[in-house]
């Protein structure tokens, strides 16, 4: 019986060599629900099953939802006093200033800035 596998695309691959330099391989796993292996074999670019893929990607979407709305949190909590307006203009000029930050750098623009517009307060 053969297993097939599949290869994680660029982008996956590169944002969790990004999450593993941030802290380590290990690290990443246990956060995953993963062993150390498996993230290690997306890292090598090697064949994993596709299961292990959807985990993985499952966990890097949750990850950068929770970065934007951590991003949101501290935007309104600083503009606390301003109009509703306002704030949604200032997440807006954020998000543009952010995204543009990453493509000076030739960096990949993080999925949770690409072509969301933040929720209201």
């Amino acid at each position: 019986m053969s297993r097939r596998g599949v290869v994680a695309r660029a982008s996956t691959r590169t944002r969790v060599v990004d999450a593993v330099r941030r802290t380590s391989l290990r690290d990443v796993a246990a956060r995953v629900g993963l062993s150390h292996f498996a993230i290690l074999k997306i890292v090598r670019g090697e064949t994993v099953r596709p299961a292990t893929l959807e985990v993985v990607e499952r966990w890097l979407d949750e990850r950068h939802e929770d970065i934007a709305r951590q991003l949101r949190e501290v935007l309104r909590k600083a503009m606390g006093r301003l109009p509703k307006r306002k704030v949604v203009q200032v997440e807006e000029q954020v998000k543009r200033i952010v995204q543009r930050a990453y493509e000076e750098a030739g960096k990949e623009v993080p999925p949770w800035l690409v072509g969301r517009r933040p929720t209201r307060p």
